[in-house]
């Protein structure tokens, strides 16, 4: 972004984060305009009004001098007036570097710099304290391709809290138990043959990825935490290009259960994640699920069901978490979603035959 004279999206909002990023940098931006990049394709050089929405062929100067000067003060209201003088308390972001010394409650001088602060300790209190796990977090065993950690916030596992790694047999909780059969049950196929236009859109969208740039500090090989009670579980999963939270609590009282899924990101274009995400919410809301779609996130929710409805969307969750990495790329292909949306349904339906039985046998007496 700061090098970058103006900044011109398709898709977004005034009030989204990139919208955000670019007042920081004082860049002018127009996000949300449909159709910009083909229209803009081979025309030169532009000038972007980002107070008007406007875009016009060449250098403007005349403009760009206007619009540089300092607004006239003599049309503000007052309330306009009262809110420039509190909005140096508010808006600016003074702590930018976690890893800086100057990263101090001291040092806050805006309420943004306080919620930015209080939201950087409190993610690192609860999952890192350097370079080992949090506290009281067991690893679990068995898995090798990625890393899961486990902790237990009462009544989730049996044991001994004190050792180190901990199996899926100790575990008591009957959503973690259905989620993790859901991702293992049915082995992964890997991702889908390679074809020249996803590969292409996913070369284009890792140039874009600033965690991707060289030296950049990224969080693309981090530990996926499990949290899990006696009835509930939550799991933050974060790899690759991939960012997910699956949460589910299976009760007695029906009006207590719910499930909740959310799912961003890829390596592809935003054109084929928001089709796999449509995909992904189709199949959910087959199943009762609210979902709603935001470019390529997906947000769905399930509530008010019985205990085995929450452990058999937990098993579909934990399946469609494994089984959707990487179909981005291939989400342009109308046929190649059909094909997916027919074997995402065959698979599940066996999925669900075999749940009971493996939820039988583990688990911890009442």
């Amino acid at each position: 972004m700061p090098r970058a004279a103006a900044l011109v999206a398709e898709f977004g909002s005034s009030v989204g984060h990139l919208a955000n990023v670019a007042r920081e940098y004082s860049i002018p931006a127009l996000i949300g305009a449909p159709g910009a990049v083909e229209r803009l394709a081979g025309v030169g050089m532009v000038t972007v009004n980002g107070s008007s929405g406007t875009i016009y062929l060449g250098r403007r100067q005349r403009m760009i001098d206007r619009e540089a000067r300092p607004p006239a003060r003599s049309r503000t209201t007052d309330v306009g007036l009262a809110l420039q003088g509190v909005l140096k308390h508010i808006t600016p972001l003074n702590l930018t570097d976690p890893e800086s010394p100057e990263f101090r409650p001291e040092n806050c001088r805006s309420l943004h710099d306080i919620t930015r602060f209080c939201h950087e300790k409190a993610v690192f209190e609860m999952f890192a304290q350097g370079d080992r796990p949090l506290a009281g977090a067991r690893r679990l065993a068995g898995e090798r391709a990625m890393q899961y950690w486990l902790v237990d916030i009462g009544g989730g596992t049996r044991g001994s809290g004190g050792t180190k790694s901990i199996t899926i047999e100790d575990v008591c909780a009957s959503p973690m138990r259905a989620l993790w059969y859901g991702m293992m049950a049915i082995p992964w196929e890997g991702p889908p043959a390679p074809r020249m236009d996803g590969f292409m859109s996913v070369l284009t969208s890792a140039a874009q990825n600033p965690a991707l740039m060289p030296g950049a500090r990224n969080d693309m090989g981090e530990r996926n935490y499990f949290m899990v009670g006696r009835n509930y579980c939550n799991l933050q999963s974060r790899f690759g290009f991939h960012f997910c939270t699956i949460e589910g609590f299976a009760g007695d009282d029906p009006n207590s259960n719910y499930a909740l899924f959310q799912f961003k990101g890829g390596g592809a274009s935003l054109d084929r994640r928001h089709a796999r995400s449509k995909l992904v919410a189709e199949i959910l809301e087959r199943r009762g699920f609210i979902a709603e779609i935001r470019e390529d996130a997906l947000f769905a929710r399930l509530e008010g069901v019985t205990r085995r409805a929450v452990e058999q969307t937990m098993a579909i969750l934990g399946y469609l978490l494994m089984h959707t990495r990487q179909i981005d790329m291939s989400m342009a292909d109308p046929g190649t979603v059909i094909r997916y949306r027919d074997k995402f349904e065959a698979d599940i339906e066996t999925l669900l035959d075999g749940l009971d039985a493996e939820l039988r046998e583990g688990g911890c007496a009442a």
